[in-house]
């Protein structure tokens, strides 16, 4: 039950910082012009798509380390330190990809959440 219960308020709280990262994003994109609109709408619009990236989309691109701190930092630093996600990805990078995609009981499945991109950037800053 306590196990339970626990997940039951993470992801409650995962919902919350979601829906303030939303909103926030909607409000700082809300004066960008044309063009840049375009470009931020495909870094900061998430996983748009129905269907969840692919651990062959993500590795099929490169990632930028420093894009990928600022998504650490949007997304994962509430329950993950920096040093232990980043040896985490160092000790197995498919068994991470893996779960950073498809989430387990206490982490959401970001392949549904991040664009494959947003993914490759932050392997590229945790093998960093």
């Amino acid at each position: 039950m306590t196990k339970l219960l626990r997940t039951f308020l993470l992801a409650a709280a995962l919902a919350a910082c979601d829906g303030a990262a939303d909103s926030n994003s909607d409000s700082t994109d809300s004066g960008n012009s044309d063009s840049n609109s375009s470009d931020s709408n495909n870094s900061d619009s998430g996983n748009s798509s129905s269907d969840p990236v692919t651990s062959s989309a993500v590795l099929a691109l490169e990632g930028d380390a420093t894009r990928g701190e600022e998504v650490f930092s949007t997304n994962c630093q509430d329950c993950h330190s920096v040093s232990r996600a980043s040896g985490w990805v160092k000790r197995n990078k498919s068994g991470s990809l893996r779960e950073i995609l498809s989430g387990n009981s206490e982490m959401p499945a970001f392949g549904e959440i991040l664009t494959a991109q947003e993914i490759a950037d932050l392997l590229a800053y945790l093998e960093g």
